[in-house]
């Protein structure tokens, strides 16, 4: 193996584990720096071998400088997190009224014309719908709208924590989703312990946050500062 190949092989093994830590790149930098030495030492004395065969998985690895450094020991209060919260929540209208506007607009440049659009919204008011094909292809329009919304709403939180481990809110108060192990979580997780964000309006956050308070106080060791679904999809939010 060439001086470049394994270089580069190198690089790809680090960026890979380095993915698997949802955390700052400043404060996982130097146990990145020292990894990388270390697999360039071993790679060295094992000529032909690639860094998965001689360290192991990258995700093992990660799981290894996680619970070496111990970044996920500092667990978000309530208050923290409920502000994030509010924040994705603006965000997230944010993002769905520009949608909203950009498939309207679409939709008057393309199948129909803003006064004729206005007067089909007046006949549903009044309780006649338009069977003709103008209506027929507005009734489409909105339903695969409305559908799509549904789908940002339900998929913000969930793709947001698993590709990055955060979101716009939880970004800005500088919070992390992480498995209890200390690092990413699985589509699985991110689903589990969104579960109850799912719905349009949120409503059984309340209950989910509640449910975790009083399991809290049964274990406060293991479920301190996590909703329900925190403690069944076996994640935590911490301070990065």
């Amino acid at each position: 193996m060439g001086k470049k190949s394994k270089i580069n092989q190198i690089d790809l093994y680090i960026d890979e584990v380095s993915r698997y830590l949802p955390y700052p790149k400043e404060k996982k930098q130097d146990a990145l720096d020292e990894l990388r030495i270390d697999v360039q030492s071993a790679l060295n004395e094992s000529e032909g071998k690639t860094p998965s065969s001689v360290f192991g998985s990258p995700r093992d690895v990660a799981l290894n400088v996680s619970q070496g450094n111990n970044w996920h020991n500092e667990r978000v209060n309530w208050l923290t997190r409920f502000f994030a919260w509010m924040i994705d929540i603006f965000a997230l209208m944010a993002i769905i009224l520009v949608f909203l506007s950009a498939g309207f607009l679409l939709l008057i440049i393309t199948i129909i014309p803003f006064d004729d659009l206005m007067n089909e919204f007046s006949n549903w008011e009044t309780g006649v719908v338009d069977l003709s094909l103008q209506g027929i292809l507005l009734l489409t329009f909105i339903s695969i709208l409305t559908i799509l919304t549904v789908i940002i709403f339900v998929g913000y939180n969930v793709v947001l924590e698993y590709r990055y481990g955060t979101t716009i809110g939880k970004k800005l108060f500088h919070l992390a989703v992480v498995d209890q192990t200390g690092i990413k979580i699985t589509w699985k997780q991110a689903i589990i312990r969104n579960f109850s964000k799912i719905f349009v309006f949120q409503e059984f956050l309340p209950i989910d946050v509640i449910l975790g308070m009083i399991l809290e106080r049964f274990d406060p060791e293991k479920t301190n500062r996590q909703r329900g679904m925190d403690i069944l999809a076996e994640t935590i939010v911490v301070s990065v």
